[in-house]
């Protein structure tokens, strides 16, 4: 564990010094190096510029932007050493930036939430964030003139599935059977249907018999006719409301039928009832709607009805008037019939549904629930057919919007409008993203933190601030990855040029490379000056971890 040769390193500029302390502490004891020679990471990368770039004069009053990941630092440097007093720091850099591009890209687009990691929104502010030298005057260009806007605007493809095709391409031939076989199914229904009727009108005639069968009793054995409507526990009164009713219905059924003979093919055609569902949908689908909310009261009536019985179960089982009346219907069926305990037996009660199944008017709940969900799904259906038949007007809405808006999902405030839209694009464009305004506003947060709602000074206020303290600066230099965005050295100097008077020209430079702290340190130490910037063992076990040595690259004390 022990290191033989010596040691060069970069801490954070304004480190306190008991940071400091337990470096020299660890170093020294555990690895018991010969010296150590501390510095910071922006100024061994300015000492590599100065060196190779001798148009930048070293001896001038330097002010040094260092911007990484954690946090922004503005260093003054006078006569090569840092003044302590008069540096900044804030704490928006570059993962304050990354921050805020993915909060931007979801809320923009929502639906590619998952795929916007964080790794992935560094990738895209590194790869198109853009400084811009007023930001005002850029949002204002990007706002006014599409084609710039669209020429900056960088479409990014997200990777991925496109689905196989379900349904297989069918033939003319099997299309064609296919259309036959539901023409010959929709006869067969026809016919069915009309058969239905016919045995309904036998029916009515059959049951007007026997009613009116039952009515003569009256004039010949009334002992008989008595009899018989107690069997079927009618009056004199319900007998005769019976036989109106059904001739009621012949009457009206012949005469439609008579109607309906007499009328041309041309009248049928104009009797015929217009498809509203492919005419007018909008009427149809209102329809629809009036007669869900009927489906929905008799649905709840229903419901409530049968709750009802069923708490009144056996109240009316035990009714004396219920069980006369089915002992004198189910007597025609059985000879055994038991009179003193009839009535006691579920079975009983149930010959008495089955007898009353035939005789009921009003639909089950069950009929009505599917009812009611059928018209449901027919709505639904109505609705994507409105959706589809409307998408022309959608897009013409669409492309009326502002240029600088269209890319942004929520700027859609009708929900039907966006379903359509959305649905209409390729599988592809579902996972695209755009970048426009976003290149210029995330790196725009380090010198303007309210972006993101944070009140710490940006850049232009440090350098504002260090200026009116007293500080001349004749040059500039730039070191950190959120110093190498496009428009980066322009923005300064316009910072610079609303600082200084008009005439002024300040030389603006950035690192070449994100190592030039690296080889400024290979530069310190081929100097052979490294033993005279150190902290060797001996000054160590001498002054304690409390001793510092100060060069040109190293933290103020």
């Amino acid at each position: 564990g022990k290191i033989d040769h010596p040691v060069i390193m970069t801490e954070l500029p304004l480190s306190p010094q008991f940071a400091r302390q337990y470096i020299y502490e660890v170093l020294f004891e555990a690895y018991q190096i010969p010296s150590l020679c501390l510095g910071v990471d922006a100024m061994f990368a300015y000492y590599h510029h100065t060196k190779h770039n001798p148009e930048f004069e070293k001896g001038n009053n330097t002010l040094i932007v260092r911007s990484g990941h954690e946090s922004t630092y503005i260093l003054p440097l006078e006569n090569k050493k840092l003044l302590y007093s008069a540096a900044k720091r804030s704490p928006i850099a570059g993962s304050s930036s990354t921050d805020l591009m993915k909060k931007l890209l979801d809320l923009k687009y929502p639906q590619l939430k998952y795929l916007i990691s964080f790794p992935t929104a560094e990738f895209l502010k590194k790869e198109y964030g853009i400084v811009a030298s007023r930001f005002a005057d850029q949002l204002t260009l990007l706002a006014n003139h599409e084609e710039y806007y669209n020429q900056i605007t960088k479409t990014i493809q997200f990777p991925f599935i496109k689905p196989q095709e379900t349904k297989p391409v069918k033939s003319e031939e099997e299309l064609a059977e296919e259309k036959e076989k539901k023409r010959a199914l929709g006869e067969r229904l026809r016919v069915l249907a009309q058969s239905r009727v016919k045995e309904k009108q036998e029916q009515m005639e059959t049951d007007l018999e026997t009613y009116k069968t039952i009515s003569s009793l009256k004039s010949t054995d009334t002992d008989e006719y008595k009899r018989v409507l107690s069997q079927f526990d009618l009056t004199e009164d319900d007998l005769r409301e019976q036989i109106g009713i059904i001739e009621g219905k012949i009457k009206r059924k012949r005469k439609r039928d008579a109607k309906s003979a007499r009328m041309t093919d041309e009248e049928r055609a104009k009797k015929k009832k217009v498809n509203l569902k492919k005419e007018d949908p909008k009427s149809y689908l209102a329809l629809l709607v009036e007669k869900k909310e009927y489906m929905e009261k008799l649905v709840k009536k229903q419901r409530k009805a049968r709750q009802s019985q069923k708490n009144g179960a056996r109240a009316r089982r035990s009714s004396h008037r219920t069980k006369r009346s089915l002992r004198a219907m189910t007597h025609a069926l059985s000879e055994n019939v038991d009179e003193a305990s009839f009535g006691k037996s579920d079975a009983d009660w149930d010959i008495y549904m089955k007898m009353n199944e035939s005789k009921a008017k009003k639909p089950s709940l069950e009929q009505l629930e599917q009812q009611l969900y059928a018209i449901e799904e027919e709505i639904e259906e109505v609705e994507t057919t409105l959706e589809e038949n409307t998408e022309n007007k959608v897009h013409s809405w669409f492309e009326r919007q502002p240029h600088y808006l269209r890319g942004h999902h929520f700027v859609f405030t009708n929900a039907r409008k966006y379903s359509s839209i959305f649905r209409t694009l390729p599988i592809e464009q579902h996972y695209q993203i755009q970048l426009g305004i976003e290149r210029f506003r995330v790196p725009e947060l380090m010198f303007q933190p309210s972006i993101m709602g944070e009140s710490f000074c940006g850049i232009d206020e440090m350098m504002q601030m260090i200026y009116r303290g007293g500080f001349s600066m004749n040059q500039i230099y730039c070191y950190g990855g959120n110093t190498r965005f496009p428009g980066f050295n322009e923005r300064i100097e316009t910072i610079v040029q609303e600082m200084k008077p008009v005439s002024s020209q300040i030389p603006v430079a950035t690192s070449s490379s994100v190592l030039d702290a690296y080889y400024g340190m290979v530069d310190v130490c081929s100097s052979g000056a490294l033993g005279d910037v150190s902290c060797s063992r001996s000054n160590y076990e001498e002054h304690g971890p409390h001793y510092h040595k100060l060069h040109e690259c190293s933290n103020a004390v």
